[in-house]
C-alpha cells in the first residue's frame, strides 16, 4: 500500500503513463542528492555520476510496471543500493585482476583548481579544509557496506529509521543499530582529528 500524499508516487504514477516531463521533473529533483549518497558510499565523486543516471535508467525502464508499495524516495535509493552493491564488487574484481594500479593516484582536477582560484579563501585554510573532508570521506568509506549505507541515509539525507529499514529491507531496530555503530565506528576513527580541533 502506498503512504498517502507522496508528491512523488504521481509523478512516478505519470511516468508509467507516458509523461516524460514528469521524469523530468523527478530527475531535477533527484539527481543532486542521489549524486551526493553514491559519492559518499564509494568514497569518491568520479563514477557517481554515471551511477546515478544507471538509477534513473532503471527507474525508467521499470516505469511501466509501477506499483507504488512504498515512498518514492524509498524506491529510488533501494535500487542506488543495490546499484552501488554491484559496483563495488566489480571494482573489487578489477582492482584484483588489474596490472596498473596507477588509476588509484588519480586526483580530480576540481579539488586543484579551487585551491588555485585567488578569490577563493585562504589557501592554507582551504587545504586544510580540503584534507579534513578527505580524511572523513576515507573514514565513511571504511565503514563496512551494512553500515555506511544507512548512515549516509540518515545524516546526510535525514531519512527517519522508518525509511531507511525499508531501504535497507531490515527491521528499524536494526536500522538504528547500523547507524549507532557506524556513528560510533566513525567517532573513534576520528577522534584524533577531532581532538586536535578543540584543543
Amino acid at each position: 500500500m502506498a503512504p498517502p500524499g507522496d508528491p512523488d508516487i504521481d509523478l512516478m504514477l505519470r511516468v508509467r503513463d507516458g509523461d516524460n516531463a514528469a521524469f523530468e521533473a523527478l530527475i531535477e529533483k533527484y539527481r543532486k542528492p542521489l549524486v551526493n549518497v553514491i559519492a559518499r558510499y564509494l568514497g569518491e565523486d568520479r563514477d557517481a555520476e554515471d551511477l546515478a543516471q544507471d538509477v534513473f535508467v532503471r527507474v525508467y525502464r521499470a516505469a511501466p510496471r509501477y506499483e507504488p508499495s512504498a515512498k518514492f524516495s524509498t524506491w529510488l535509493y533501494t535500487i542506488a543500493r543495490r546499484l552501488c552493491a554491484n559496483y563495488s564488487r566489480g571494482r573489487a574484481l578489477r582492482k584484483l585482476f588489474s596490472l596498473s594500479r596507477d588509476d588509484e593516484d588519480d586526483e580530480p582536477l576540481s579539488d586543484a583548481a579551487e585551491l588555485a582560484d585567488p578569490r577563493s579563501e585562504d589557501p592554507s585554510v582551504a587545504a586544510e579544509r580540503e584534507q579534513l573532508r578527505r580524511i572523513v570521506a576515507a573514514a565513511v568509506a571504511a565503514l563496512p557496506k551494512t553500515l555506511r549505507f544507512a548512515m549516509i541515509l540518515r545524516r546526510y539525507e535525514d531519512m527517519s529509521y522508518e525509511e531507511i529499514a525499508a531501504v535497507l529491507n531490515c527491521s528499524v531496530t536494526a536500522a538504528k543499530l547500523r547507524v549507532h555503530r557506524a556513528n560510533a565506528l566513525l567517532a573513534e576513527r576520528l577522534a584524533p582529528y577531532l581532538g586536535d580541533a578543540t584543543r
